[in-house]
């Protein structure tokens, strides 16, 4: 159980910071120190390395204890789910950081000699679409639809999540497609479009 809420919290820390720095609002004086701004760049590194060790174990604990105690499953499964959720929200999180850092790093514009920046965007776009799903699927294990009675009110928080990662992809879209010389809308990184629950 602990170890699902570790993945939740490196999860929101990795928004939180992407808001941050990259939001509506960037805190420009952490952006203009270099030592600062790497300190940033290698905790969530950390957060990302984090998740992706850890998700796996959480899933393993919940299946052996699946295993011994069958009965649980109601509790369990979607704490699975869950967890396998926040696995695919991060590397669709760390791909845009990555690639956000990058585009900081070249005067905010998305092309570069390399082309990486333009890439990275659409990577991420692909993760955060494939992250979907994987998401839902959670959101469906804990509030099931089922034809002929209500739904239960508490599944629009948690689909909410979802929807901001199509919100996400929707942003990186428009900074794909953006002119040049035009200012990215960053608003999609804003405090109001969280991914995971604090």
């Amino acid at each position: 159980m602990c170890l699902r809420l570790w993945c939740r919290d490196d999860l929101y820390y990795t928004g939180d910071t992407l808001r941050q720095l990259f939001g509506p609002t960037p805190d420009k004086a952490l952006l203009a120190n270099p030592a600062a701004f790497s300190d940033k760049v290698q905790e969530i590194h950390d957060c990302y390395r984090n998740i992706q060790m850890v998700a796996p174990r959480a899933v393993d604990l919940f299946q052996a204890h699946l295993n011994r105690y069958p009965d649980n499953k109601n509790v369990h499964e979607p704490h699975i789910a869950e967890t396998q959720a926040y696995k695919e929200i991060a590397k669709a999180e760390i791909k845009l950081f990555d690639t956000l850092v990058a585009w900081q790093n070249n005067g905010r514009k998305i092309d570069d000699p390399s082309g990486a920046i333009r890439r990275g965007l659409m990577e991420a776009d692909n993760l955060y679409k494939a992250a979907y799903p994987v998401t839902m699927k959670w959101v469906d294990r804990m509030f099931p639809i089922v034809e002929g009675q209500l739904v239960n009110p508490d599944r629009y928080e948690y689909e909410r999540y979802a929807n901001e990662l199509q919100a996400r992809s929707r942003g990186i879209e428009a900074m794909l497609t953006l002119p040049t010389g035009q200012e990215a809308d960053m608003s999609f990184l804003g405090p109001e479009h969280t991914v995971v629950e604090r």
